[in-house]
C-alpha cells in the first residue's frame, strides 16, 4: 500500500499516510460533537511514524482539548486535521474527512455511545462500545 494523501480546507496544509491503518472508528463523545459540529467525528488511527505533514508546518496549531488529548487545525480555515491522545503514545489519529481520497476505508465501531446525541440514532450494525472499546 502506498501513500494516502489529504489536507484542509484552504490547501494550506498537506499531510499523508504511509501504509495501512490500524483502525476507524465513529467517535460519539461530546468533544468530538463539539469538534465537528454534528452527531460524530471518524477517525483513523495510523502509527506516528508513518504519518507526515508535507506542507504547511507552520500554519498547524495545537488546541488541547483534554489533559491527553491534543487537537492539531489550520491556522487559516480552523480545520482539525488530527489529534493525538497521550494514553495511546505513537498513535495519530486523523480526521476521515480530510482525505483526498477515502476508497476502501471501512469504520469498524462506535465510541463513547453513552454520550451521544440524543437526535441520532445509530442504524448500522457496527459494534458499540459505551466508552472507549476494548
Amino acid at each position: 500500500m502506498g501513500k494516502t494523501f489529504g489536507g484542509c480546507q484552504c490547501g494550506g496544509v498537506r499531510f499523508y499516510y504511509e501504509g495501512p491503518y490500524t483502525d476507524v472508528g465513529y467517535c460519539h463523545c461530546s468533544l468530538c460533537r463539539q469538534q465537528s459540529g454534528s452527531a460524530f467525528a471518524t477517525y483513523m488511527e495510523v502509527p506516528e511514524d508513518r504519518f507526515h505533514v508535507a506542507e504547511g508546518r507552520d500554519l498547524l496549531v495545537r488546541y488541547g482539548s483534554t489533559d491527553r488529548l491534543d487537537r492539531y487545525f489550520c491556522r487559516n480555515c480552523g480545520v482539525t486535521l488530527y489529534s493525538t491522545h497521550r494514553s495511546f503514545p505513537g498513535c495519530v489519529y486523523i480526521s476521515v474527512g480530510m482525505l483526498d481520497s477515502d476508497e476502501g476505508i471501512e469504520p469498524t465501531h462506535h465510541q463513547f455511545v453513552a454520550s451521544k446525541a440524543k437526535w441520532y440514532d445509530i442504524a448500522d450494525a457496527l459494534p458499540q462500545a459505551a466508552d472507549w472499546p476494548e
